[in-house]
């Protein structure tokens, strides 16, 4: 039995045929993935480089700028004592960075770190997380992390502060 077979051999019969149907199209599709909702996310293939447009002009981020901008989110949710007044925002949160939670630049041109997306507003940069899956006419939260170079030129983040949604 080939690698490919093995992984998709169903774990009960019940699912037998559907595992024969994704093993017969994987020659017409090219690819399968098999993702398991439990299992770590594989990590994300990323683009070099991308743009964000503030009100004062284009702003490119590469990788290294991510990888300092998520150093910097990390320490700051971990150091600085303002963290705590923030409602839900402990390292019980899905909002908290693990130590998996590498920065990548997605299909979009979007940088990611964690379930953070960097986004600019106005004339400033921010890192916003949003809770996922309110329920309708439910209050959630959004946290917003102010990011920005300080005078040597190193990213940082200055503040994070926190916003009620209602979901619609």
């Amino acid at each position: 039995m080939t690698a490919a077979a093995a992984a998709l051999r169903p774990r009960s019969t019940a699912w037998a045929p559907v595992a024969l149907l994704a093993f017969v199209s994987i020659p017409l599709l090219g690819a399968c993935a098999v993702t398991d909702s439990n299992a770590a996310a594989p990590a994300p293939a990323s683009a070099s480089s991308t743009t964000v447009q503030t009100s004062h002009g284009a702003l490119a981020i590469d990788l290294r700028d991510a990888q300092a901008i998520a150093m910097s989110l990390r320490n700051f949710l971990e150091t600085d004592p303002s963290v705590k007044t923030v409602p839900m925002l402990d390292s019980a949160s899905s909002a908290w960075l693990r130590s998996g939670d590498v920065p990548f630049i997605d299909a979009q041109g979007m940088l990611r770190i964690g379930l953070w997306l960097l986004q600019a507003r106005g004339d400033d940069v921010v890192l916003i997380y949003r809770e996922p899956g309110a329920p309708r006419g439910k209050v959630s939260y959004q946290y917003v992390a102010s990011v920005g170079r300080d005078a040597a030129g190193q990213w940082r983040v200055a503040a994070v502060d926190w916003e009620k949604l209602l979901a619609r």
